[in-house]
């Protein structure tokens, strides 16, 4: 049986299990393909629980199925990386909404499109005040692009620790809250 290749980009070297004494080949096997996973160290990496965190971000670009305010039951939530991804998306989208921004689907798993409200000025403007005022920033859409089109939009990762997102939406709601 031949292993599946890595992905292009992924420059990691693959692991071999040499420690399988009295392991049955199905856990040796099983454990080859979790160390050699992209997603597995992508996961751990990013700080989620698991790779099934990827999945949900997928879902959620896709359909929009996390919506603040809403329920989320998670059942057999084991390591919880479904949670987790709930949790910090409904939080960043809820603080970002209640100040008046719009979010638009971002196409990428970690970071929200959210186009600033009336009275702001430009991304420039924002970022200065945010900046002065608050000591926290967000990416210029018009960084991404080259028209100024997107000079109304900021870029905002939410793929970082859980405390350090709560505490940079904290002081953006400082700042931008009336």
């Amino acid at each position: 049986m031949t292993s599946p290749p890595m992905p292009a980009g992924d420059d990691r070297k693959r692991v071999r299990v040499k420690t399988a004494k009295g392991r049955p080949l199905a856990s040796k096997l099983w454990l080859e393909r979790q160390l050699n996973d992209p997603y597995v160290a992508r996961a751990k990496a990013e700080g989620f629980r698991s790779r099934a965190a990827f999945k949900l971000i997928e879902i959620d670009d896709k359909h929009h199925v996390l919506k603040p305010g809403g329920k989320v039951v998670d059942l057999g939530a084991a390591p919880g990386g479904w949670s987790q991804v709930a949790a910090k998306r409904v939080r960043a989208v809820g603080v970002l909404e209640r100040l008046g921004f719009k979010i638009y689907d971002s196409g990428s798993a970690f970071y929200l499109w959210a186009r600033i409200p009336e009275g702001h000025g430009d991304a420039m403007q924002l970022n200065e005040r945010l900046i002065a005022d608050a000591g926290v920033a967000a990416v210029p859409g018009s960084a991404f692009t080259d028209s100024d089109a997107w000079d109304d939009y900021l870029r905002i990762c939410i793929a970082r620790e859980d405390d350090i997102l709560d505490s940079a939406l904290g002081k953006l709601e400082r700042a931008l809250g009336s």
